[in-house]
């Protein structure tokens, strides 16, 4: 009965936790985004931007200085050698169930084993034998289960079953009778704790463990046991002495190798060294990628609005008297005088430039102004630029060039740049 609770607990507590895990995180999340929808409702909105102390720059629209910091999910994590997770904690107690199970079953509930506990030889007689139970137990009748067994044992293969398979399959398998009946019997039960004990190593090895490295090496392990076990009790040879001493219990010491297996593997595993993959740089750019798509969204939604609006005569109308009013009030702005003395003492000055020929017979100290001369040097740049594009004749190869020629030329040429392929795009 204790190793079904076992079994129930190592297979369901892991799932159990971790989807009682999934929920809280999820509630948390959730709090925390309604929290950050609360405090951008209850900010004050401005019509501009402006700086924040930490040096970030916030808008009319109250955004959070830190986009990173608004998501709980895109938050570092620290690493489980440095503290303890919830799934690690739920892996520490399915490894401390497992560890109690195990030394439990290893002090309380040994093999049973008539000829060791009663230090007799295995050649006695079932006379002697039964009298040897029956003075031990201070009883005149036996359990069925001895009763049978006593019968069996009356034949020298059955005390070699018993040596090589143990008292249980002996005692409990009624329709056993030779080698391969007691086999087929043996198997399915001790593969189902090297199950339970494989399913223990993958839960410990689970990603965010910090031990999935670790995990073919500890399946590995677990099945090469299994499969040396299997050998071992297949094919040994069964040697009992003429006196009938010192024979070698084999399923005993396999059974006590087994559950030492069973108690030193997970707590190797355990106190191997962590190891994790290192952080995708590319892992703050996941909110942002979201931003600039629901912002994608909305713009094309605009421009859909836009040129809806144009079908209906009462909106075209409403529409150009707002767009003549703001026109209207930019005209106004820009001439004001103090917006242009304003935009000057920054360096953003916007007043028309005189024409290149009276440029010479401007005040000097109009032409000191950084803004005046950074407007005067950007004319220029792009007149260069218009008759660049102007005069540019592209070039026609007069052979076949090389891969490396080609893309010189090219980007000498300013033709058409080569081609990059990514992959992934």
């Amino acid at each position: 009965m204790s190793e079904i609770w076992y079994t129930i607990l190592i297979v369901i507590g892991p799932f159990a936790w971790r989807r009682f895990n999934t929920w809280r995180i999820q509630r948390k999340k959730s709090e925390a985004t309604q929290r950050i929808l609360n405090n951008l409702n209850s900010a004050p909105h401005t019509n501009g931007n402006h700086q924040s102390n930490d040096g970030s720059h916030a808008s009319g629209s109250s955004m959070p200085a830190n986009p990173m910091a608004a998501d709980p999910s895109t938050m570092n994590v620290v690493p489980p050698n440095q503290e303890l997770t919830p799934l690690l904690k739920c892996i520490l107690v399915c490894l401390s169930l497992h560890t109690l199970f195990i030394i439990s079953d290893i002090v309380f509930n040994p093999p049973t084993n008539i000829f060791t506990a009663l230090k007799v030889p295995v050649t006695l007689s079932v006379s002697l034998l039964r009298e040897k139970i029956m003075r031990a137990s201070d009883s005149t009748d036996l359990p069925p289960h001895l009763e049978f067994l006593l019968k069996r044992l009356q034949s020298f293969d059955a005390r070699s079953y018993y040596i090589r398979f143990g008292h249980q399959a002996v005692t409990t398998c009624t329709h056993c009778t030779s080698h391969y009946d007691y086999l087929v019997y043996y198997i399915p039960k001790v593969s189902t704790q090297y199950l339970r004990m494989a399913f223990l190593m993958a839960v410990m090895t689970i990603k965010g463990s910090g031990k999935r490295k670790w995990r073919r090496w500890a399946i590995a392990s677990v099945v090469g046991c299994w499969m040396a076990e299997m050998w071992t009790i297949a094919t040994m040879d069964i040697i009992i002495p003429r006196n009938g001493l010192n024979c070698e219990m084999w399923h005993d010491r396999i059974w006590y190798m087994r559950h030492v297996f069973f108690l030193i593997a997970p707590l190797v595993l355990h106190f191997l060294p962590y190891t994790y993959l290192p952080l995708s740089p590319f892992r703050p750019l996941y909110p942002t990628l979201g931003s600039v798509e629901t912002l994608i969204m909305k713009l094309r939604l605009l421009d859909d609005v836009r040129i809806s609006t144009q079908r209906s005569e009462t909106l075209r109308e409403r529409t150009g008297h707002y767009w003549s009013t703001q026109a209207k009030e930019a005209e106004f702005a820009r001439n004001d005088p103090a917006v242009k003395l304003e935009a000057e003492r920054l360096g953003l000055g916007y007043a028309e430039l005189p024409p290149e020929g009276e440029a010479a017979d401007s005040d000097e100290d109009e032409m000191s102004n950084p803004a005046i001369r950074l407007r005067i040097l950007s004319r220029g740049v792009v007149a260069a630029l218009l008759h660049r594009l102007e005069t540019f004749k592209p070039r026609v190869p007069r052979g076949p060039p090389t891969t490396a020629e080609a893309a010189l030329e090219t980007s000498l040429s300013g033709e058409e740049g080569v081609e990059i392929k990514v992959e992934g795009s």
